[in-house]
């Protein structure tokens, strides 16, 4: 799945894993900051979510990281995350070409954590 993503014009931002129970990003590119972009927490063999922020990415990166109960979409990612986390390695991605839009993409990969196809 991560293939088909960056082929799409999608790059790797880091990736989530379990750490004595805690919830830890490891960021590809420390500096990194766009804002105004599609993103999607996927694994080797899924896509789990796919969104869109004005905020900028680090923003979204500690709210998905630590979760957030004042937004409770990204309080419901981080907890989505945590549970694939002890099973595979979970991926953020972003898209930098600007050409993919997130309805398009949760209707190609049918995400689980899109609900309502949202």
């Amino acid at each position: 799945m991560i293939e088909s993503l960056l082929e799409l014009g999608f790059i790797k931002v880091g990736r989530f894993m379990l750490s004595n129970e805690t919830l830890d990003f490891e960021r590809v590119d420390v500096n990194y900051n766009p804002h105004n972009i599609v993103w999607v927490i996927a694994t080797n063999i899924e896509v789990l979510y796919v969104g869109e922020t004005n905020d900028d990415m680090n923003t979204v990166v500690k709210d998905l990281e630590y979760g957030n109960k004042h937004r409770a979409t990204r309080d419901r990612i981080h907890s989505l995350i945590e549970e694939y986390a002890t099973k595979c390695e979970v991926y953020l991605l972003i898209d930098i070409t600007g050409n993919n839009l997130k309805q398009d993409l949760i209707t190609k990969f049918l995400p689980v954590g899109n609900l309502n196809g949202k």
